[in-house]
């Protein structure tokens, strides 16, 4: 059995930085120094009043439940309209939509190591599985795999095709080939250091007017730097040869390895030069987090966004939501380790989105 060269790292430009860093949506500077000597205040203050009883659990209990409740304001505040300029929508949970007025689509990244051979047949197959019924019960017209397994074969009705990135890393982006074909230009997206992406222009097989190109992608860890910026720019030029002579129209499909924001969406499309700034867009309400199993599923990373349509909603899977429990938890298959190690892999939650037209 073949198996994917996925390194057994994530590749890191640089780490982050214990300084004054930029808010990308506000422009604001976030000094982490100054809130550190805020939480350190707000324990002594705590433990001032508190009594002298065991001062230094006492002491921590106080910053981590700061910390947390910060964490979590910052959270909820990525959930609110991150945009001034996007129209979030609500999440659905029919499928019975009009699917000539709809197009559906998937973003997942399940993790290398689940198609490593000692969790092949816990984890890998059972992706499979997943995403064959997630294309046929939900009829996807379009789909972006991250880290994915190139031998995997879609259900009749489906085409994939996948692009390799410097490391091992793989894109494939699945299209439902019974109403889309692909059409000119067929490019060569192609980055180093460890990433993939996949780009690729579809048109309608009953409507040829009606085309799409759509930007599958896998971007570098820290956003804002050179890694991300130049991930940023090949996605751009290559997107650049279908939006200045076939179509205006773009999807993106990405684990962008960002938060909301230190990356919102409309930053990405404008980054691939798919969106003007002030142009007003529908941008997707994210109802939970993606990534990952071995963070605890802490990060908004997963995205999906369009330069056009009248709404984009989540679509949530059933079955998949009492598996994950709620969305809280990888489901059992996908708990596995990287293989060789006790450490957990970086399953990710898939996301499902329907954008109507």
């Amino acid at each position: 059995m073949e198996t994917p060269a996925f390194a057994s790292y994530e590749p890191v430009e640089t780490s982050y930085s214990w300084t004054a860093t930029k808010n990308v949506s506000s422009g604001r500077l976030w000094k982490p120094a100054a809130a550190l000597t805020a939480l350190v205040s707000i324990a002594l203050l705590a433990f001032c009043s508190g009594g002298l009883a065991t001062p230094a659990k006492h002491m921590r209990r106080v910053v981590a439940g700061s910390a947390t409740h910060m964490a979590r304001h910052s959270e909820a505040a990525d959930l609110q309209l991150y945009d001034d300029k996007a129209v979030s929508s609500n999440s659905l949970n029919s499928t019975e939509v009009d699917a000539s007025e709809t197009i559906t689509l998937l973003q997942f990244n399940p993790h290398w190591e689940c198609f490593k051979d000692a969790n092949y047949h816990k984890c890998g197959l059972q992706v499979f599985q997943l995403i064959t019924r997630f294309l046929q019960e939900h009829d996807v017209d379009f789909a972006n795999l991250v880290m994915f397994a190139k031998w995997y074969s879609p259900p009749d009705g489906w085409g994939m095709k996948c692009w390799s990135g410097g490391g091992g890393d793989t894109d494939c982006i699945i299209w439902k080939s019974k109403s889309w074909e692909q059409i000119s230009p067929k490019v060569d997206c192609w980055y180093g250091h460890g990433r993939a992406c996949n780009v690729m222009t579809f048109q309608r097989l009953d409507r040829p007017d009606d085309k799409v190109t759509v930007v599958g992608a896998h971007f570098p860890h820290a956003p804002g730097g050179k890694w991300y910026g130049d991930y940023l720019g090949e996605l751009r030029q290559s997107s650049s040869l279908a939006t200045q002579t076939v179509t205006k129209r773009v999807i993106v499909l990405a684990d962008s390895n960002a938060g909301l924001k230190q990356m919102p969406d409309r930053t990405l499309l404008e980054g691939i030069g798919a969106l003007s700034q002030g142009q007003t867009f529908h941008g997707l309400w994210y109802a939970y987090r993606t990534c990952c199993y071995d963070m605890g599923y802490q990060g908004f990373f997963d995205r999906i966004a369009a330069n056009f349509g009248q709404k984009l909603e989540v679509v949530k899977d059933s079955d998949y939501r009492r598996q994950s429990q709620n969305y809280l938890h990888a489901p059992a298959f996908a708990q596995v380790t990287k293989p060789g190690t006790v450490s957990p892999g970086a399953f990710h939650h898939p996301v499902l989105a329907r954008l109507t037209l």
